[in-house]
Parts: structure tokens; sequence; C-alpha cells
């Protein structure tokens, strides 16, 4: 259900109680998919920087990522080396590694019917 990820640099994108996002949907900025391609295509809307117009595909999903980058405000990621904690629906909360990628998409739907092992 939520999932780790810093605010922006500037302290402006990434704050989970209010936001219109980069396409007023609330997208990048209160919510987050497990892959978020058109957001990362994007990313020049929501920071006027000359030099990033958009974001390398390979930065979406749920890897380590830095404060510094803001290509890094279009997945999942924390300040933990190895991964970062995710309150899932039923009220637990769950330190979960990086390597879970691979799953988040499955992990992340309702009802959808994927098979998900419990070892992650």
């Amino acid at each position: 259900m939520l999932g780790e990820r810093p605010p922006s640099l500037d302290m402006f994108q990434g704050w989970w109680f209010a936001g219109a996002g980069f396409d007023g949907s609330g997208t990048g900025d209160i919510t987050l998919g497990a892959r978020e391609t058109v957001y990362a295509q994007n990313i020049s809307s929501i920071f006027s920087l000359d030099f990033v117009s958009t974001c390398p595909l390979s930065k979406v999903g749920f890897q380590p990522g830095s404060i510094d980058d803001n290509c890094d405000q279009i997945h999942f990621w924390s300040m933990h080396p190895a991964g970062a904690n995710w309150l899932w629906a039923d009220g637990s909360a769950r330190f979960m590694i990086y390597a879970v990628d691979e799953i988040l998409p499955q992990l992340c739907t309702r009802n959808g019917g994927e098979v998900v092992n419990n070892d992650y």
C-alpha cells in the first residue's frame, strides 16, 4: 500500500499528504506506481532543468537512490542501504530488500490473480 521514497532535494516533490503530481493525477507526488514510465518520460515538467528532460527507464522500479538525483523521484527507495519499509494493506509493515523489484508489480495489484511466494 505504501512504500518509502524520500522527498526531492528541494523538498517540493514526494509528500504523501498533498500534491497534484506532474499531470494533475497525483502521480509522482502523492501516488507512485511500481513502474512509472510516463512519469520518467515527463520529469522535465516537474523539475525545470535544462539538463534533464527525461529520466532513463532503467531508473523505474524499486532500487537504491540518491537525494541528489532528481531521477530517483520516479521510483521507491530509502536511505537504508539494502531496501525500504513498506506498509501493507493489512496494517503490517515489512522491510523489503531491493531484489523484490522483480515481483513488485505483482505485489502492488489488488486481486490480479498473480501468484507470489512469501519469500520476499
